[in-house]
């Protein structure tokens, strides 16, 4: 069975928008001490 197309782009706008990004940056937080995902901005940290 084929991952239907609207599926597909309901995903890509939920990682896209602030609050998807907010539910996977979340998680695991309360359980490791600190979030999944990191953005762009906090990695740059590690830049040299």
């Amino acid at each position: 069975m084929k991952f239907p197309k609207f599926l597909a782009l309901l995903l890509a706008a939920t990682l896209l928008l602030p609050a998807g990004q907010k539910i996977i940056a979340d998680f695991g937080k309360g359980k490791h001490g600190e979030g999944l995902y990191r953005d762009a901005a906090d990695a740059r940290q590690y830049d040299e």
